[in-house]
C-alpha cells in the first residue's frame, strides 16, 4: 500500500489549497470500491471539521470553498491604541536544545540559538526542545526560523512537534518544509496537534543516510484565539479507503498534509499570490482599496480628521517585524514593538496612529532576533501616505471582499429618511402598551471617484455574504453593522465623480 501526496501548494500560506493525491492499490476483490478520504481539520478544532472522498482516478483536490466558509473578518476595536492586530498568541515556548539521540559530533547551544549541529557520518541527527508541557488535539503553534538560519548539509532538515514516544520523533505534526524538504531563514512553519499528550516537544532533524549541517535561533509560540480569523489554519489527514474481499470497509495507508494557513483571496488576471505575502519590498497590502503606486507607496487617501479609520491586511511568513509610523525616513511620530508575525497581520489607520499629522506614513521593517531596531533601517519600504485634504462629509464602508478586509469612501449624505416599526401588548387594564420598537434609518451615498478598482469594490460590497459595516464614532465599537439594501446600482467607466448611489439601511 502507498498513498503519496505528489502535489500541494508551494508556501506555508496559501490561497490555493489544491493537491494531487493518489494510491499504489489497485480496485479488485480485496479493494472494492477503492477511494481516498480527506479528513479536514482547522485551528482550534479538535474534531475533523469536513471529510470528504473522491473515487480512485478523481487525484485533485481543491478545498478553497469549503475551507472560505470558516474564515471572517478580525474583529478588532477601531481607533484602537495600537495600530495593528493579529492571532492571539502565548509566551515564547522555547528556552534550549539536546542532542536527542547524541550522533551529532559537534552540538552546541545557547539558549533557544543552536549555534552548530553537525552530522557528518550521515547518521541522523535530531535536535530536541525542551519539555513544552501537555499538547491537546488541534492546538496550533508557529516556528519562526530566524535570519541567521543555516543549512549547509545535504539531509533535509525535519522540523516536528512530537508526543511523548520519541522513538518515532515526529509522531504527532511534521512539516517537511517547502524549499526542496529544507527549512528556510527568515521564514514561519506551522505545526498542528493531531493528537492528546501528556509531554510535547519540537524536533529539528534528518534520518540517517546524508550529512547533516544547521543552525540557527528560534521562536516558538502557541496561538491562543481562532475567534473572528480573516485566514485559517488547516491540516488534512489522506486515506486509502475500500472494501476488503469481506466487504468489510478497511483503511489503508495515511499520508497527512503539511499544516497551512489558507487566506481566501481571489486574484485578478495577471496577478500570483507571492506578489500578496509581504517578505520584501515590492509585495501588496491584501486589498483591492490600497492599489499600488509609484516605488510601493499605497495610494491609501487616507482622509483626515473625520473620525474613521482604514485596514490593511498583510499576509507575511516572515517571523518578525515592526512596524513604525514616521514623518520622514528618520523621524519618528510612533513606533511601535516588534511583534512575531503569527501569518497574518491587520495594520489600522487612524487619527489617534497617525498623530494628527497628515502628511505620516508607515514603514515594516523585518529584523533578526539578534538584531538592533533602528529607524530609517528599513527592510522593506512598504509605505501608505496619508492624504492632506480633510472632507467632513465622507462616510466609509468596510466589508470583507475577495482580497480581505476592504473599505468604500462615499461623498456628502445625499438624503437620509427614518421609520419606525412597533409591536404591542395588552396589560391586565386591557391598555395597550409597546413591546418593541426599532428606528430604521436610511442612507443615500454616492461614490468618490469612479476607476477600475471602485467598480470592482461596488460589486463586491453589493453582493458580499459578510456584514457589512459603517464607521460612526458615536458607537461604543466605534462602527454600526448596515445593510445595503438598494442593489440596483449602474457603474460606468468614466473618471469622474459618480450620480449613482446606493442606499443602506440600519435600525437604533
Amino acid at each position: 500500500m502507498a498513498l503519496t501526496i505528489s502535489t500541494h501548494p508551494d508556501e506555508v500560506i496559501t490561497n490555493a489549497p489544491e493537491f494531487t493525491v493518489t494510491t499504489s492499490l489497485t480496485e479488485g476483490a480485496s479493494y472494492q470500491n477503492l477511494r481516498i478520504r480527506a479528513t479536514v481539520y482547522i485551528g482550534g478544532q479538535a474534531d475533523a471539521m469536513a471529510v470528504l472522498e473522491q473515487p480512485k482516478g478523481l487525484d485533485d483536490w481543491d478545498l478553497f470553498d469549503l475551507l472560505k466558509s470558516f474564515t471572517g473578518k478580525a474583529y478588532l476595536p477601531v481607533v484602537g491604541a495600537t495600530c495593528y492586530g493579529q492571532p492571539t498568541y502565548g509566551t515564547e515556548l522555547l528556552t534550549g536544545w539536546t542532542d536527542l539521540l547524541t550522533t551529532f559530533e559537534t552540538f552546541t547551544t545557547s539558549g533557544k540559538e543552536i549555534t552548530s549541529a553537525i552530522d557528518s557520518n550521515a547518521s541522523g541527527g535530531i535536535a530536541a526542545s525542551n519539555n513544552l508541557g501537555a499538547i491537546s488535539a488541534g492546538e496550533i503553534f508557529i516556528f519562526g526560523c530566524d535570519n541567521n538560519f543555516s543549512d549547509a548539509g545535504a539531509a533535509d532538515e525535519i522540523l516536528a512537534l512530537n508526543g511523548t514516544s520519541l522513538s518515532n520523533p515526529f509522531s504527532v505534526a511534521k512539516y517537511a518544509g517547502l524549499s526542496s524538504g529544507k527549512l528556510q531563514s527568515k521564514h514561519i512553519y506551522i505545526l498542528h496537534a493531531t493528537e492528546d499528550d501528556t509531554v510535547s516537544s519540537i524536533t529539528i532533524g534528518h534520518s540517517s543516510g546524508a550529512n547533516g549541517n544547521f543552525s540557527g535561533n528560534f521562536s516558538l509560540h502557541k496561538i491562543t484565539d481562532f475567534k473572528n480569523n480573516p485566514a485559517v489554519y488547516f491540516h488534512i489527514k489522506f486515506e486509502e479507503v475500500y472494501e476488503n474481499a469481506s466487504d468489510v470497509t478497511t483503511i489503508g495507508d495515511e499520508e497527512w498534509s503539511d499544516a497551512m494557513l489558507f487566506a481566501p483571496v481571489i486574484l485578478r488576471p495577471g496577478e500570483t499570490f507571492s506578489e500578496y505575502l509581504v517578505n520584501g519590498s515590492t509585495k501588496k497590502f491584501a486589498a483591492r482599496s490600497h492599489p499600488t503606486g509609484s516605488t510601493n507607496i499605497y495610494d491609501l487617501k487616507y482622509m483626515h480628521g473625520v473620525d474613521m479609520e482604514f485596514r490593511a491586511l498583510i499576509y507575511s511568513t516572515t517571523p518578525y517585524v515592526t512596524l513604525w509610523c514616521v514623518h520622514a525616513p528618520t523621524v519618528p511620530l510612533r513606533e511601535e514593538e516588534e511583534f512575531d508575525n503569527m501569518g497574518w497581520t491587520m495594520v489600522m489607520f487612524s487619527d489617534t496612529i497617525a498623530a494628527s499629522t497628515p502628511s505620516g506614513y508607515f514603514y515594516f521593517q523585518y529584523y533578526s532576533l539578534n538584531e538592533a531596531r533602528t529607524v530609517g533601517n528599513w527592510v522593506s519600504n512598504l509605505r501608505i501616505n496619508v492624504e492632506t485634504k480633510c472632507y467632513p462629509d465622507v462616510k466609509v464602508l468596510n466589508f470583507v471582499g475577495d482580497l480581505g478586509e476592504e473599505h468604500m469612501m462615499f461623498r456628502g449624505l445625499q438624503t437620509m429618511n427614518g421609520k419606525v416599526e412597533k409591536s404591542f401588548y395588552k396589560n391586565v387594564n386591557r391598555v395597550r402598551k409597546v413591546l418593541k420598537a426599532f428606528r430604521f434609518v436610511r442612507m443615500r451615498l454616492r461614490t468618490v471617484y469612479e476607476t477600475e478598482y471602485v467598480n470592482l469594490l461596488l460589486h463586491e460590497l453589493l453582493y458580499t455574504e459578510y456584514d457589512v459595516w459603517m464607521f460612526d464614532a458615536d458607537e461604543p465599537d466605534g462602527y454600526k453593522v448596515v445593510t445595503v439594501i438598494d442593489d440596483d446600482v449602474t457603474i460606468y467607466d468614466k473618471n469622474n465623480l459618480v450620480e449613482n448611489a446606493i442606499e443602506i439601511e440600519y435600525h437604533e
